[in-house]
C-alpha cells in the first residue's frame, strides 16, 4: 500500500478530533472537545444535517449562517462551522466572514429562492450563489454554502472546487509530481484528474481530504 492510498483509508476509518474549536451561533466557544469515527463520517453527519432541514427556507439560512447540529455524548450540539467563525487573531486583525456579512447573505438567496429551488445541478447552483455574493463573502463562504444548500437539493458536485486549503493540497502534490503542474489553476477540477486512489472518494470528500491532508502530502515520495 502507498502512503497517499493509506492517508486515504486513513481519512475515512481512523478517529478525527477537528483542530478548530467550535463556537455556538452567539459566539461563546464550546469548550468539549469532539472526536467522530472518522473525518469522512465528520463530513457526512455535518452534510446530513442540511440534508434534514425541514424546507429550503431553512436550508438556505442555515447554510449561509454556517450553523449546523450534531449529536454528541447524549447531547445535542448547535455550531457554526470554523469556516464562518469570525475573530481576531494575536495581530488585532479580524478573520472569517462578519456575522452580519452572513445574514445579509442569506436574506438575498432567500429572495432568490425560486431560482435556486429551479437549479438543474451543482454548476447552476453555485453560480447562483457567486452572482449573488457581497463583500467578505468569499470563495470558501461561496462554496461552502452552494455545498450545503446542494446536500438538501440533492446536487452534488461533480467536479472538485479550487479554493483556500484544496488549491493548497494540489500545490503539494505538484511538488511531488503526483498530479499535473498546472493543476492548482484550475477553478474546478476532474476528478479522473487525480491520481487513481482518489476514485474511492467523491468530490466533496476529496476537496476535504486536500484540506486535511495538505502538509502530510509534503511527505509523500514524489514520481
Amino acid at each position: 500500500m502507498d502512503m497517499l492510498d493509506r492517508y486515504i483509508k486513513e481519512y475515512k476509518t481512523v478517529p478525527f478530533s477537528p483542530r478548530m474549536r467550535f463556537y455556538n451561533a452567539e459566539g461563546d466557544q464550546i469548550k468539549s472537545k469532539f472526536t467522530f469515527p472518522s473525518a469522512s463520517s465528520y463530513l457526512d453527519e455535518y452534510l446530513n444535517f442540511y440534508r434534514e432541514c425541514k424546507s429550503l427556507e431553512e436550508a438556505i439560512k442555515y447554510s449561509c449562517l454556517g450553523l449546523f447540529e450534531f449529536n454528541y455524548g447524549n447531547k445535542c450540539y448547535e455550531v457554526r462551522h470554523p469556516h464562518q467563525q469570525c475573530y481576531t487573531n494575536k495581530y488585532k486583525q479580524e478573520i472569517g466572514v462578519p456575522t452580519f456579512v452572513l445574514s445579509e447573505m442569506s436574506s438575498i438567496l432567500l429572495e432568490n429562492i425560486n431560482v435556486i429551488s429551479n437549479a438543474t445541478n451543482f454548476e447552476d447552483l453555485i453560480d447562483t450563489v457567486t452572482d449573488a455574493k457581497i463583500s467578505k463573502f468569499g470563495a470558501l463562504a461561496i462554496y461552502d454554502t452552494s455545498v450545503r444548500i446542494g446536500a438538501f437539493l440533492g446536487k452534488d458536485p461533480k467536479h472538485v472546487y479550487m479554493h483556500a486549503g484544496a488549491r493548497k493540497g494540489i500545490e503539494n502534490l505538484e511538488l511531488k509530481n503526483i498530479v499535473p503542474s498546472s493543476l492548482s489553476f484550475e477553478e474546478k477540477i476532474e476528478v479522473e484528474s487525480l491520481p487513481y486512489d482518489f476514485q474511492a472518494l467523491h468530490p466533496i470528500q476529496i476537496e476535504n481530504f486536500l484540506c486535511l491532508y495538505k502538509d502530510k502530502f509534503l511527505l509523500l515520495d514524489g514520481i
